[in-house]
């Protein structure tokens, strides 16, 4: 059982590094509302993963589902942006 999670675990994190994530540019609204649902069992997890070029970027892992969406700094305000 312990390999079928870290099996589960590589894929994934071998999709993420590779770029197999979507990116959608979104506004704040957008962003909030499709992260406000999540699947059956609730492991969504949301992260800020840092502002270029004028957008912040996020990341939302909600089992099997990977996205990363991209907002105009303009429109979210982040305390420490890096």
């Amino acid at each position: 059982m312990r390999a079928r999670g870290r099996d589960f675990f590589l894929a994934v994190a071998g999709m993420v590094l590779s770029g197999c994530v979507s990116l959608s540019t979104v506004s704040h609204a957008e962003l909030m509302e499709r992260t406000r649902s999540w699947n059956e069992p609730k492991v969504a997890t949301r992260y800020y993963q840092g502002t270029k070029k004028g957008f912040h970027y996020f990341y939302f892992w909600d089992v099997p589902v990977a996205k990363r969406y991209r907002v105009p700094v303009s429109e979210i305000s982040v305390d420490s942006p890096f």
